[in-house]
């Protein structure tokens, strides 16, 4: 039976050439775009959600008007805002400030290009990381110290304990 109307449906389609590939072709691309939809959707709802804090941490950004197209939105903001925003609005439990840059590092002869963040000290009083070696409590607490992830560290120092 199921041998039958696949037959049938075969002998149609290929009877209407044009019409079949039209309605093939707008059926897969309308449950392609449903799909990416639904993949965006679910990206953007798990985002960073394995930090217990994840439902107050928020992300500043600024946007300037200057008139007719001439608008400008910022993802980074200028370093002041965090005290500042902090300082006047009691909600504000710890600001973070992160500024991203690539660099070169030099470990012995090895040269290195290594996207490096600049973090806040509060940084690890709002973001949750499993740490693998060394103390999360004066992590960053004062300047020149630096936390590497495990790749970083092995590319670096190799099977040395980098501490």
């Amino acid at each position: 039976m199921l041998k039958n109307y696949l037959t049938i449906a075969f002998r149609s389609l290929w009877r209407n050439k044009v019409h079949s590939i039209i309605n093939i072709l707008g059926l897969s691309l309308g449950i392609a775009c449903c799909v990416l939809n639904i993949l965006y959707v679910n990206d953007e709802l798990t985002f960073d959600r394995f930090h217990t804090k994840a439902d107050r941490i928020y992300r500043v950004y600024a946007r300037e008007n200057w008139g007719v197209d001439q608008e400008f939105f910022y993802t980074s903001t200028p370093f002041p805002m965090g005290p500042t925003l902090q300082a006047n609005l009691p909600e504000v439990e710890h600001q973070v400030r992160l500024n991203f840059i690539g660099t070169q590092v030099k470990v012995d002869l090895n040269q290195f290009n290594v996207g490096t963040t600049f973090a806040g000290q509060d940084f690890f009083d709002v973001f949750d990381f499993e740490v693998i070696a060394g103390d999360l409590s004066t992590a960053l607490k004062s300047p020149n110290q630096v936390v590497l992830n495990e790749n970083i560290a092995f590319n670096f120092f190799g099977k040395t304990d980098p501490i």
